[in-house]
């Protein structure tokens, strides 16, 4: 059988991109259709989001001899791709946290033969700029022997558990959640919020300075999860929690929201962007936006410069976190919906399909 034959490049390290470049991977990987070199970004693979036995394999992928035959994937935002030579065939990644994605991107993307989304958001975003080759809509995914409803919790807490994932940026939403938790609960709750983020100790200076803002008489606890986890071990963190919540401005598409239904834990999370292809009324409560705000520098970012953001207020955040304790017989069923949903629709083997149409329409 011809196999299609891959020059994967991408990151290799904890971020969003290198996790949702290693699960695509894995995905074509079970396949007997792919013969796949990985290109790395000079990342290793330490401190990754693979378990041993796939950093191995990683490994290997890395190792291999590039052949003239190869077709680049380019996953990385798409000036990244002067960094590696083209090939005969190309394919760009294009994701991006709200509207208005660069102009100057439009021509890195035009370079290739195909553009691949993640999300449903993204492919109209870029659908309405001036490009001029096809885009695929291949979401991010998850491996259903990883993340299902019988992933054992890594944590046992005896209190209520809301979880913050992610990056410590703005773009994320940690300003509004952790004013929004410590103004709504206190000592005498019976509740806490865990966040797991890279700068921790940002986190623990911040997280005083809204304290030392406030008037109250107790505070209800927030911890810093500091652990580098795994994909296996991550799905059992993730299984430890009651809800997750993120009160993102916006995503490209929000793993961690994804990954959470799939272990069977609720989640609150934005009502835009890229979330929505997993996140409705239906399987998860949705922090209603309050309209956009125009941001001069988020996160001192480049590409960010003069962008409209979601806003989500204090008083959304503090009226949803009440309500999820409250009713939380009601967020578990909705939650079951969700289950159900991803794995219908972002295993390995949907994404493989994907990947197949695209590649066979070359």
């Amino acid at each position: 059988m011809e196999k299609y034959k891959i020059q994967y490049c991408c990151f290799l390290s904890k971020s969003g991109y290198s996790v949702a470049a290693c699960d695509y991977l894995l995905a074509l990987r079970q396949s007997e259709k792919y013969d796949i070199k990985v290109k790395s970004f000079g990342n290793t693979l330490k401190n990754s989001y693979l378990n041993p036995q796939d950093v191995n394999i990683f490994s290997e992928m890395r190792h291999k001899k590039r052949r003239s035959d190869y077709i680049n994937i380019y996953h990385c935002i798409p000036p990244m791709q002067r960094r590696i030579a083209k090939a005969s065939k190309n394919i760009g990644f294009a994701t991006f946290e709200t509207y208005s994605p660069p102009k100057d991107w439009e021509k890195w993307l035009n370079s290739n033969d195909a553009i691949i989304v993640p999300s449903l958001f993204n492919y109209n975003i870029f659908k309405n700029m001036d490009i001029n080759k096809p885009i695929y809509h291949i979401p991010h995914c998850f491996d259903t022997k990883i993340y299902n409803k019988n992933v054992e919790p890594s944590r046992i807490y005896d209190k209520f558990t809301f979880l913050f994932v992610g990056t410590w940026k703005n773009r994320k939403g940690y300003t509004q959640l952790i004013e929004a938790f410590l103004k709504e609960f206190d000592d005498k709750d019976n509740v806490q919020l865990v966040i797991k983020t890279d700068k921790h100790d940002k986190a623990k200076k911040y997280i005083q300075k809204i304290k030392d803002g406030l008037n109250n008489k107790g505070f209800a606890p927030i911890l810093l999860e500091k652990e580098v986890l795994d994909n296996i071990n991550m799905a059992k963190f993730l299984k430890s929690a009651n809800c997750l919540i993120q009160p993102t401005l916006g995503e490209g598409f929000g793993l961690s929201g994804m990954q959470c239904l799939a272990v069977g834990t609720p989640i609150m999370i934005t009502d835009f962007s890229g979330c929505l292809d997993y996140a409705n009324d239906d399987n998860c409560l949705l922090l209603k936006k309050g309209g956009f705000t125009l941001h001069k520098s988020m996160d001192k970012i480049p590409q960010f410069r003069n962008k409209k953001w979601a806003f989500v207020s204090i008083k959304e955040i503090r009226k949803k976190m009440r309500y999820a304790i409250e009713n939380y017989s009601i967020l578990k069923g909705k939650t079951k919906n969700g289950y159900d949903f991803v794995h219908n629709n972002f295993s390995y083997e949907k994404i493989e399909k994907k990947f197949n149409e695209l590649l066979g329409n070359l």
